[in-house]
């Protein structure tokens, strides 16, 4: 799901800086604010997954994934549009974050799981616009939305493929 970050924020001012949008980048700048918003929603879906159990809580971010870029793909081109996307899909990219606690059981391991996690992240988010700017220069701006959707629907498919070990919620 990292992917959506690498692939959406690095190809962002390319897509408003061109037709339709041609803007410039203190547009693009302000798109920083939508990012801003699943760090605020992180505690509510820190909850979620303590109530529910991670597996709950990475489908729906998946389902947030998947829906925003989607609407992207169908939607016509507007700022708003792209705006309110990048609000949903980054909500459900950080909620993903915050939905795996490592157990209390592992404790000890804390550190090196989170540092799994990340580099986990920090591997998606490398690959991110390699696979969007690929995307874009081959199709344009609707070439990059499909890549957002694919990387909802992989997590998406292998949630229900696999059970997350002492998840009795799923």
């Amino acid at each position: 799901m990292a992917i959506t970050l690498g692939a959406f924020w690095s190809s962002l001012s390319v897509v408003i800086g061109t037709a339709p949008f041609r803007q410039g980048s203190a547009v693009v700048g302000m798109f920083g604010f939508a990012g801003a918003a699943g760090a605020l929603a992180a505690p509510m879906f820190g909850a979620l997954a303590d109530s529910s159990g991670p597996l709950h809580a990475v489908r729906i971010d998946c389902t947030l994934l998947i829906a925003s870029f989607a609407t992207l793909i169908v939607a016509s081109p507007s700022l708003w549009t792209i705006g309110i996307c990048a609000v949903v899909f980054d909500l459900g990219v950080m909620a993903a974050l915050v939905s795996h606690p490592p157990d209390q059981a592992w404790t000890r391991a804390r550190s090196c799981l989170n540092g799994m996690l990340m580099t986990g992240a920090e591997y998606g988010m490398a690959l991110g616009p390699a696979l969007g700017g690929t995307a874009l220069q081959i199709h344009g701006r609707d070439g990059l939305w499909p890549v957002g959707v694919l990387a909802g629907i992989v997590p998406l498919i292998i949630s229900f493929l696999d059970r997350f070990k002492g998840d009795t919620h799923g």
